[in-house]
């Protein structure tokens, strides 16, 4: 019966270190699959990582040489505080708060954290973009502040397209086409300046 309601929580739940083994899996399967890529021949390979997706992009582009450039979809400086405050996890920081605190927690997760490897930045390839709500009841709108302050401050190339948008309203097509736009358009201008449309698909 444990096992039963533990297997109910995909890539978060009150099981910290089950959240955090299936954080590190995530970012192996990431570069596994990308230095595949590369062994199968194609010259560049990116990530695009979207919410809860998009710390495990920057892990896996941080701590590796395999990726030429990173997309992140909303970026939490902190992944504890996300779920401690967030509305899509409320069940879940309920849980985690009868066994441990908010400070404690904010430690025990830190691997977790973006901006827990402001050190690593230099590390991001050299072609990185990141699309951060202003307004989230998910992650929190102090916590994507503090993160694109950050990367501003310690990856100074990097794209940034901080919206008047939440993690649900960016669904609107008035927000999401024009960012898919950018998103492409960001990806064409960084391959390689030999590819042609005629090998895009390989690229």
């Amino acid at each position: 019966q444990r096992i039963k309601n533990e297997t109910q929580y995909d890539v978060v739940g009150p099981n910290l270190g089950l959240t955090i083994k299936r954080f590190q899996q995530d970012v192996l399967n990431i570069q596994r699959f990308g230095a595949h890529l590369k062994d199968m021949g194609y010259e560049s390979v990116g990530i695009w990582g979207y919410s809860i997706g998009s710390p495990r992009a920057l892990v896996a582009s941080l701590f590796s040489n395999i990726f030429d450039f990173v997309i992140m979809n909303f970026l939490a400086d902190s992944f504890p505080q996300a779920v401690l405050s967030g509305v899509a996890t409320t069940g879940v920081a309920q849980k985690i708060r009868q066994h441990v605190s908010d400070a404690e927690l904010e430690e025990l997760w830190s691997p977790l954290s973006p901006g827990h490897y402001t050190e690593y930045f230099k590390r991001f390839p050299n072609h990185v973009r990141l699309i951060q709500p202003k307004y989230d009841l998910v992650f929190g709108e102090e916590n994507n502040r503090r993160m694109v302050e950050k990367l501003q401050n310690y990856v100074p190339n990097i794209d940034i397209e901080y919206g008047d948008f939440g993690h649900s309203t960016y669904g609107r097509g008035k927000y999401l086409i024009p960012s898919i736009r950018k998103n492409a358009q960001f990806v064409i201008k960084n391959l390689p300046q030999r590819c042609s449309s005629k090998n895009l698909s390989r690229r």
